[in-house]
């Protein structure tokens, strides 16, 4: 009979409830990072129509390198370089006739590697699993240990066949050592570009006229980053799962981190030449909060040497100069 003081017990002994075990759904890692860059370029959108004078060229310049900045920041951290997804139908687990159809997903960043395997059909016992696990792969020999941790774990066979592919370093097999060779270089590049941006948005409050030279040499290192990764990073990388019809080849191509760092590099370029060449052509300076607000005042001076008339353009800030 069931009791106020002898629910979810068993044999008289403490109150003890099942495990629920609850895969990550949402990186909060990202999703903070994302926020930082956010918030900041929601609130100038809201003070934006308070301001009345050149915000066009200014506006447009301040939320691309928040953008930018973004793509730099997410790109470092979020594992989606180079990826690979596709439905398997292999078993659970090694050496067992029990079979599952799946759809593993792996995600490859410059520092971990993120494998997902979801399914709604698992077998007679259970009605679906949902896996999402992060390894690293920083350093050298560590994928050995994520390797024997997993088996610890007791992982399904489809992610521990992907972690013995990466964790592999000899008789040919070498792909975790390019993996770990190419986010080495990519990220020291793109934390050079963060380094940069950040010297960059401090130019464009302070001085803006050197804002472009800098924001130049921020695309660049972008666009190095990117050709250190594609060089480095395995170009035929493919890993054979079983299946009922014979067997699924997991193909890997670039990914959207790639992809975002390889426009947000060029964009930063193309933007930087395009200020340089206003100010080239025109004289044209960007205007911020730090600088005084120039107008063309109509004031009409008589020149008695060359009896004409002219206008100046002067800062509202030193009406002086007027008179």
């Amino acid at each position: 009979m069931l009791g106020w003081f002898s629910a979810f017990r068993e044999n008289g002994a403490p109150t003890s409830y099942g495990e629920q075990r609850t895969p990550v759904l949402l990186d909060t890692q990202i999703f903070g990072l994302v926020c930082l860059f956010a918030i900041p370029s929601l609130a100038f959108l809201i003070i934006l129509p308070g301001v009345r004078h050149t915000k066009a060229i200014s506006s447009l310049v301040f939320l691309c390198a928040m953008a930018i900045g973004t793509v730099l920041i997410v790109g470092l951290h979020y594992p989606t370089w180079h990826v690979a997804s596709g439905n398997i139908d292999c078993p659970y687990k090694a050496f067992s006739k029990d079979r599952i159809k799946a759809r593993i997903d792996v995600r490859i960043g410059l520092h971990h590697v993120n494998i997902s395997l979801c399914t709604d059909l698992l077998d007679r016992n259970l009605s679906g699993l949902l896996y999402n696990e992060r390894f690293d792969i920083s350093e050298v020999h560590l994928m050995e240990k994520e390797l024997s941790r997993a088996l610890t774990k007791g992982l399904p066979f489809p992610i521990l066949k992907v972690v013995e592919y990466l964790s592999l370093e000899r008789c040919g097999f070498h792909w975790g050592r390019m993996y770990r060779v190419a986010g080495h270089y990519t990220s020291a590049f793109l934390w050079l570009a963060t380094a940069c941006w950040i010297l960059s948005m401090t130019l464009l409050c302070l001085s803006p006229s050197h804002f472009a030279t800098s924001f130049l040499w921020t695309g660049i290192l972008i666009l190095t980053a990117t050709a250190a990764y594609i060089v480095n990073v395995p170009q035929s990388m493919e890993i054979r799962f079983p299946s009922s019809e014979g067997s699924i080849q997991l193909m890997f191509t670039l990914g959207h981190s790639f992809y975002a760092s390889l426009f947000a590099g060029t964009v930063s370029v193309a933007l930087s030449l395009f200020l340089m060449l206003l100010r080239t052509l025109w004289g044209y300076e960007l205007d911020t909060v730090f600088t005084a607000r120039r107008k063309i005042c109509k004031s009409w001076m008589t020149n008695k040497s060359l009896r004409s008339q002219h206008r100046r353009k002067i800062s509202v800030y030193d009406v002086s100069r007027l008179y």
